[in-house]
């Protein structure tokens, strides 16, 4: 079932790619979904937008929160060049700066 989350909900960041995003939210979200994405990459004024499909999603209790939480694996599905850019940058940088 695709279907189309209406809600705006901040979420944390796991892992991100050209391709897509891995997020942790506060309640569960169905496979198919479609998410309208703003994502805040950690340089100053570097924001990409992107519309996603859920691709799985996976229930964890949070150790500090004794709650149920959800991990997201999202497909970007649409997503301009220049904010996929952006996101290459982003990850080749970061790669930099481990070694």
């Amino acid at each position: 079932m695709i279907g189309k989350l209406d809600i705006k909900e901040l979420a944390n960041t796991k892992n991100i790619s050209g391709g897509g995003v891995c997020i942790t939210v506060n309640e569960k979200i169905e496979k198919g979904t479609i998410l309208f994405l703003k994502i805040n990459l950690p340089e100053k004024d570097n924001s990409i937008e992107a519309k996603g499909k859920v691709m799985w999603c996976a229930e964890f209790i949070s150790s500090a929160l004794k709650e149920p939480r959800y991990d997201l694996g999202i497909e970007f599905v649409d997503i301009k060049e220049v904010d996929r850019q952006k996101v290459f940058q982003y990850v080749f940088g970061h790669l930099r700066k481990e070694r």
